[in-house]
């Protein structure tokens, strides 16, 4: 079995989310499953999320194989992506989005701000691109 497409750390009370599917970290039913299963397991033990991709790749936003093959699997992976987003807007804990490289269309979402009332944008810039979390 291959290394995981997300890598969770807990490092000092933040639960360290690293993307990383060798290619693009696009947002495919295994990524999305595997963020939101993390946000899931951040809330029992951690007190802040860090959200990262590789060097020089956040995300790509949804994978463009499935948004290629037909309606019925765009929706599917829409759907899913958007309660995502919806379940990291409405999370508990802080979620800070360490854009690591390129952030394309759905990734985008990732970093706009939040419509959580007691969350705080962080902009690219804000966030140490050589973070000792990766």
């Amino acid at each position: 079995m291959g290394e995981p497409i997300l890598k969770y750390e807990l490092i000092d009370d933040i639960a360290v989310l690293t993307m990383d599917d060798g290619r693009a970290n696009a947002l495919g039913h295994n990524m999305i499953d595997a963020i939101g299963a993390s946000l899931r397991r951040a809330e029992g033990e951690a007190r802040a999320v860090l959200l990262l991709g590789r060097e020089k790749r956040f995300c790509a936003g949804f994978d463009l194989e499935v948004m290629a093959s037909g309606q019925e699997h765009v929706q599917k992976l829409v759907t899913a992506g958007a309660e995502l987003m919806l379940d990291m807007y409405t999370h508990p804990l802080p979620i800070v989005i360490g854009c690591t490289g390129h952030a394309l269309a759905a990734a985008g979402c990732c970093c706009s701000p939040p419509m959580h009332g007691s969350a705080q944008r962080v902009s690219s810039r804000s966030v140490c691109r050589k973070s000792p979390y990766g």
